[in-house]
């Protein structure tokens, strides 16, 4: 039972990921003013990556209590908690690159941000693949 609890968390953490890049994003960028977008990005982000750090250290904690000893759930769990908390702490440093108009600083962090989220998404995805 509480192999299943695991994979449904990440299998949630996957779902926002998705959800945010494939209807989120399209239509803030396709439908609101750059006001409107930074506005509304800026009050996106720091929530999302506080609920999957949340569903990642439920993860972590279960796979803990499950175990005692470290799986491969347990190691996805721990990097998603870890990026997720990089991802969260480097927004205000984004923002402040963004609005300072330094490119060369917010590209990095954005790519930063970018990249931990799709190692966040495909490591959670494999582990639908590793327990079939």
């Amino acid at each position: 039972m509480l192999f299943n609890l695991k994979l449904i968390m990440s299998g949630i953490i996957c779902g926002i990921i998705l959800f945010q890049t494939s209807v989120i994003a399209p239509y803030v960028f396709k439908y609101l003013d750059q006001i409107q977008i930074r506005d509304l990005l800026r009050a996106i982000f720091p929530k999302f990556f506080l609920y999957i750090l949340l569903l990642a250290s439920l993860s972590l904690v279960v796979g803990i209590l499950d175990n005692v000893k470290f799986d491969i759930q347990t190691v996805i769990a721990s990097l998603t908690v870890v990026l997720s908390i990089l991802c969260y702490i480097i927004i205000p440093s984004t923002n402040e690159a963004k609005d300072n108009n330094n490119q060369k600083r917010f590209k990095f962090l954005h790519n930063l941000s970018v990249i931990s989220t799709v190692i966040i998404f495909l490591t959670n995805l494999s582990l639908a693949f590793v327990n079939i």
